[in-house]
């Protein structure tokens, strides 16, 4: 477990009170990520978890109906822990995922972590979409080093459509929500 200390409550300074806090620790965090990208990736997910945690006090104050529960976990069950297995690997085992090793085929990436070509449900909004600027780009080789990389990791952080961030966080939100209750 991490012990969390932070002696401030604003997710910003949290997350940055995290990372400076575990930024000896080889095996906390994304792996092989410099310094910067994990400060923009950190801040990135506390983006959607406090977008998602508003939309979960939403369902909390006004529940919806039990069947939609049910549903909505019968729909996501066998996706959910594949991805969130593959998310795993992405974050702590890249190199491997990229040579190949363990992996059936050539792994080309999946939430945008790594490799080019990602299949990820971002990657396919993208190109159905459309051509897009960062179809391309290549979060886990392109580190945050000066400006010019600044502005391609944006780029890729862009959200593939309009409402991408509410979908990501409402799907979140109902998650939690029916898990827990």
């Amino acid at each position: 477990l991490i012990n969390l200390t932070n002696s401030v409550n604003y997710p910003a300074f949290f997350a940055l009170d995290c990372l400076l806090s575990n930024m000896d620790n080889k095996k906390y965090g994304i792996k092989n990520l410099n310094f910067k990208d994990s400060i923009a990736h950190d801040l990135h997910m506390h983006h959607i978890w406090q977008t998602a945690s508003e939309f979960y006090h939403q369902l909390v104050d006004n529940p919806p109906e039990e069947d939609v529960c049910a549903c909505f976990l019968d729909t996501i069950k066998d996706e959910m822990m594949t991805n969130l297995n593959l998310i795993a690997k992405e974050i702590r085992i890249p190199d491997k995922l990229l040579s190949g090793v363990g992996v059936s085929k050539r792994y080309w990436g999946y939430f945008g972590y790594v490799g080019k070509g990602s299949s990820s449900l971002a990657s396919l909004a993208r190109s159905a979409n459309g051509p897009s600027a960062n179809n391309n780009l290549d979060l886990f080789s392109a580190s945050i080093k000066d400006e010019k990389s600044w502005e391609e990791w944006k780029e890729l952080m862009k959200d593939p459509y309009v409402g991408y961030h509410e979908d990501m966080a409402w799907s979140m939100a109902y998650y939690m929500f029916c898990k827990l209750n």
